[in-house]
């Protein structure tokens, strides 16, 4: 049984070793075997390798190419030549990558994902370290193809997805740390998607990091607001008061002024507005009277 290598560099795991760059026969080479190892054992017809690998620019002898490639690769993989019987199968119209021959480290991947479904945090999150690691970077990295930027985005959405579900694990087992990475690499890739940002926060929660929480926070509230026109959705405000009252906890002065600011930063959200003498009007004032700006920068004064 062979591995082709999609995540990363395509390579090929035999029994003599990885197979990589020109032990593959060059670039094309490189993309018909990525090519066919992607269809997850379907059948890839030669018209439709011609089109994704040469495009426009394919010449009339295109086919007899094609087929020296692939006889490159199998001698490549399998020095015995077993031809019909090499892992890179010639079918009726077409190629397979025989699945009793080969696998990939993408079918690996989505396999220990689905696998860790239904399992406690703690299995869930062996299953989860074990498919990053498989994760080596984008699929076929290095080679340039346009038909391949699809298949990469759609591969980092899932990585992205399973990172978040790995953070939401770490946190429950208290790999903090490892958590707050996690789901801050899936922030990165989509800073307006709320699914990361908000495991990002549980995870600084329970880190006992409540103040990068506000500051996650307060990042998204401007992602969000420039990007969509919009506000945190409920569950990112539920974290944000959570963390919040994390903060103040140890200061009355600071629990007044952030119980105040969260007051008024509902209001604004719902556009009520600040009526003389009503409560929102008393916050505005407490907010006024706690807060001075030193070197253009907020402090707190203290009252007592």
């Amino acid at each position: 049984m062979i591995e082709v290598r999609l995540l990363g560099r395509v390579g090929v795991d035999t029994p003599r070793g990885l197979l990589s760059g020109p032990d593959l026969g060059g670039g094309r080479p490189r993309q018909v075997l990525a090519a066919v190892a992607l269809a997850e054992g379907g059948v890839v017809s030669k018209s439709r390798l011609v089109e994704k690998i040469w495009g426009d620019t394919a010449s009339p002898r295109v086919v007899a190419t094609l087929e020296t490639y692939v006889s490159v690769l199998r001698r490549s993989i399998d020095p015995s030549g077993r031809g019909r019987a090499s892992a890179v199968r010639t079918v009726p119209g077409g190629y397979l990558l025989d699945p009793a021959l080969a696998t990939t480290d993408l079918a690996r991947f989505r396999s220990e994902v689905r696998d860790a479904r239904g399992h406690d945090a703690g299995e869930q999150h062996r299953r989860l370290e074990a498919a990053l690691a498989l994760h080596r970077g984008p699929v076929a990295d290095g080679e340039t193809a346009p038909w391949l930027d699809e298949v990469r985005a759609e591969v980092a959405r899932e990585a992205d997805a399973c990172r978040v579900t790995a953070a939401v694990a770490a946190t429950a087992v208290g790999r903090h740390e490892q958590a707050i990475d996690l789901a801050g690499t899936a922030v990165a890739s989509d800073p307006i998607d709320e699914t990361p940002r908000a495991a990002l926060l549980r995870a600084l929660l329970a880190a006992g990091r409540p103040c990068d929480a506000l500051r996650s926070y307060e990042d998204a509230r401007r992602v969000l607001s420039r990007e969509l026109g919009c506000s945190p959705g409920p569950q990112l405000r539920a974290l944000h008061g959570e963390a919040l009252r994390a903060v103040s906890t140890s200061d009355d002065d600071l629990a007044d002024l952030l119980g105040a600011v969260m007051r008024l930063h509902d209001a604004a959200a719902r556009r009520l507005p600040l009526q003389r003498g009503a409560g929102l009007a008393a916050d505005q004032r407490l907010v006024e009277r706690l807060l001075s700006v030193t070197d253009g920068r907020p402090r707190l004064v203290r009252t007592g």
